[in-house]
């Protein structure tokens, strides 16, 4: 539920202040928080924590401890459904989701309070949940909106009003040219 951050604008149309995450994320209503794609299994998952070795999935330090931890959310909190359940009850389409080609893995997560619509460990999430859904990129064309993400449908609208004001300016600055460039220059009068 939300690329958190504390500053909103600028040149990144994928920052939001908190304000505006709320209301983008009550007014969707969560669809990130169940029927939740992930590429591995629960077997997976408690294989990896249970070796401790993450090393084939994340090759920093960091990003190991990081993983390790979002694996240990993800079994802990983490249902997983079928395929038939996850297509049944997400209210949302969800073109390219398949077992079948070993691409996702469905969940729901216990921590989502479907009727208040909130996060019970949002202070806690892990941070493929902290990140949702634009992961730091601060490209929100790089992100997927196969949820139909407010978040990512208002950074979209961000991001072409910024590109529409940059030719804009970028316009206004070659007519300039073009006009002084008209002008006689050092002409004595």
């Amino acid at each position: 539920m939300g690329n958190a951050s504390r500053k909103a604008g600028g040149d990144d149309p994928t920052r939001f202040t908190d304000g505006e995450i709320k209301i983008l994320c009550e007014e969707c209503g969560g669809r990130c928080c169940f029927c939740i794609p992930y590429t591995h299994d629960l077997v997976d998952i408690n294989g990896f924590l249970r070796s401790g070795d993450v090393t084939m999935l994340a090759e920093t330090r960091e990003e190991r401890k990081r993983l390790q931890q979002e694996l240990a959310f993800i079994a802990a909190n983490w249902i997983q459904i079928p395929v038939v359940e996850a297509k049944r009850t997400a209210t949302y389409d969800v073109p390219g989701w398949s077992t079948e080609d070993g691409n996702a893995h469905y969940y729901n997560c216990t921590q989502w309070d479907a009727a208040t619509k909130k996060c019970l460990a949002y202070g806690t999430r892990p941070p493929n949940c902290r990140g949702f859904p634009f992961f730091d990129k601060g490209d929100p064309s790089d992100s997927s909106d196969y949820l139909g993400c407010l978040l990512v449908k208002e950074a979209k609208r961000r991001q072409r009003a910024l590109i529409r004001s940059r030719r804009r300016a970028l316009d206004k600055r070659i007519n300039d040219a073009r006009e002084g460039a008209a002008s006689p220059c050092g002409s004595d009068a």
